[in-house]
């Protein structure tokens, strides 16, 4: 144990030094970025919570409700962000062969990879969370030992959230494949549904929209569920009711203990079962074609078209983090849209239903970006060793370019449209919105995705056996930026201008909305196709 974490500290010390006498520019980016974000953040907490403030008892019950929703919302992404990471810490890691060859019990080498994922899956929501709560304590003049307080229930909070990725992570492992998972999400969509439909006749007005009828309000103020401890206790603790908020920190404390005593009793078993299904390769003697297979058989699209495609399919299939992600943020995203006439915002005035509908398209847009991030950038990477069969194959290297962009781009843009349509249709936005966020979402998915797979070509590393290897290189890095500034760029300029629009509801300013709706279109193709060219002319030339 004592020399696993000397290692990795080891490492973590080198890196720095890395960056700090070779990479200074590298080092001054990465290190202003985060302190410029920091800084943003908690200045948008801050404004937050003093408009809150200034509402007065209805800003409180506000204030109240976000505490429990954000701890709701982190422990869900701490939990999917801990179990991916522990995926590729046990699985995708060559360490892991070495550590298992050598006389170290297994139940030791499971709980450092437990810890390793806590640690990179936690520290920046807890960042967050002591961010929130100096922002709260400011605005309260409440005393500042409260923010240090606090952490006394954060760092439990953080295991157990962990503790419920690992326990996801072992369930699905063990249990699931890609056909059960899509049927168990659908199962799970169907459930929340209706346990989200209102007892009453929603009204709309903001007692309503407090109530616990909301389902994440009523899912986030479960009493006996851990994420609702923390906003219990430091509720508690705030009033000074100690005894009461003592009770919810040894719930948390207790429930902590229990997770960990599971892993090391039970966690080297598990880890050797599952180490030996997905680390070590299994051969079939027989093969049978999918349905799906069947299907881009029958297409008429080219055979050197559809062989890529179910190659890509395939490759996707096989990989838990990928295909998981697809799933959870989609169907989150599609939960969310097909409960917007529970919280009323198709009453709502013009202006904020717009607000709302690109505030969605954003949001879509956002999650369009990070999939190209982690699926496509990496594509080019992950052929490794197989791109010398590609170049010397009697197959343009252009037309595997092509396979992968259309192949990229469709999925994304259909799946994006679709959430869109079902946003569009339960605002009730009216139509001149709705064609236009819903060709926004077309244009950019295809854009997002060209920057994605030109970069990832650009900085294509052949020699990375996983690709978040490639995510997390510098080119990932980059093509992090450029996206998400691209969607940022791109909300802002239709927001203000849909903004206005619908304030003076004037011809010439919708003329202008659709010149601009046009620039952008035009800048969108001419950074694609520009960022294609550079990312293809430097794959041709690399070897491997």
């Amino acid at each position: 144990m004592y020399i696993f974490v000397w290692v990795r500290i080891r490492s973590l010390k080198n890196i720095f030094k890395d960056y700090f006498h070779h990479r200074n520019f590298s080092f001054f980016i990465i290190v202003f970025s985060i302190f410029v974000s920091t800084l943003g953040i908690y200045l948008a907490v801050w404004k937050g919570l003093n408009f809150l403030v200034s509402l007065g008892g209805i800003g409180s019950i506000i204030i109240n409700k976000l505490f429990y929703i954000l701890f709701f919302i982190i422990f869900f992404m701490i939990a999917i962000s801990f179990s991916l990471l522990l995926y590729s810490f046990s699985f995708r890691n060559r360490e892991t062969e070495f550590l298992i060859s050598l006389p170290i019990p297994y139940y030791k080498i499971s709980l450092c990879k437990f810890l390793e994922a806590v640690i990179l899956s936690s520290w920046i929501p807890l960042v967050t969370l002591v961010i929130f709560i100096a922002g709260y304590v400011k605005i309260s003049n409440l005393s500042s030992l409260l923010v240090f307080s606090s952490l006394i229930y954060f760092l439990p909070f953080l295991l157990i959230s962990s503790f419920f990725g690992y326990l996801v992570y072992v369930v699905v492992l063990k249990f699931f494949s890609f056909k059960k998972t899509v049927i168990f999400a659908i199962f799970l969509l169907v459930i929340f549904y209706f346990i989200g439909k209102p007892n009453y006749k929603n009204t709309g007005d903001i007692l309503y929209m407090l109530s616990d009828e909301i389902i994440f309000i009523k899912l986030s103020r479960l009493w006996f569920l851990p994420f609702s401890w923390v906003t219990r206790g430091l509720i508690n603790l705030e009033e000074g009711k100690f005894l009461r908020s003592f009770l919810f920190l040894a719930n948390l404390v207790s429930l902590t203990l229990v997770g960990i005593s599971f892993i090391l009793n039970k966690g080297g078993e598990i880890f050797l079962e599952l180490f030996y299904k997905y680390s070590i390769p299994k051969h079939r003697g027989y093969y049978y074609k999918s349905s799906w297979e069947k299907v881009l058989d029958n297409s008429k699209l080219p055979r050197w078209f559809i062989n890529f495609v179910i190659k890509d399919i395939k490759l996707f299939m096989r990989e838990p983090t990928l295909w998981s992600q697809f799933l959870i943020f989609f169907g989150l995203l599609f939960f969310y849209f097909i409960n917007l006439r529970k919280l009323s915002y198709h009453n709502l005035d013009p202006i904020w239903k717009n607000l709302i509908t690109f505030l969605n398209t954003f949001s879509i847009l956002s999650i369009v970006s990070a999939f190209g991030i982690r699926f496509v950038f990496p594509q080019w990477s992950l052929e490794g060793r197989n791109y010398w069969i590609l170049k010397l194959s009697p197959l343009p290297l252009k037309k595997i370019y092509l396979e992968k962009f259309l192949f990229s781009s469709i999925v994304m843009s259909l799946v994006s449209s679709l959430l869109i349509f079902i946003s569009n249709y339960m605002v009730q936005i009216e139509r001149f919105t709705s064609y236009l966020t819903s060709s926004i979402i077309i244009v950019g998915s295809f854009s997002l995705v060209s920057f994605s797979l030109g970069l990832g070509a650009y900085f294509a590393d052949f020699k990375v056996d996983y690709y978040l290897k490639a995510v997390e290189s510098w080119g990932g890095f980059i093509t992090l930026v450029l996206n998400f500034a691209y969607v940022v760029i791109t909300a802002f300029i239709f927001i203000l201008l849909t903004h206005f629009f619908i304030l003076r509801s004037e011809m010439p300013l919708k003329r202008v909305v659709i010149l601009i709706y046009y620039i952008w279109v035009a800048i969108s193709v001419f950074l694609g196709l520009l960022l294609t060219n550079l990312g293809f002319k430097k794959l041709k030339a690399k070897e491997y």
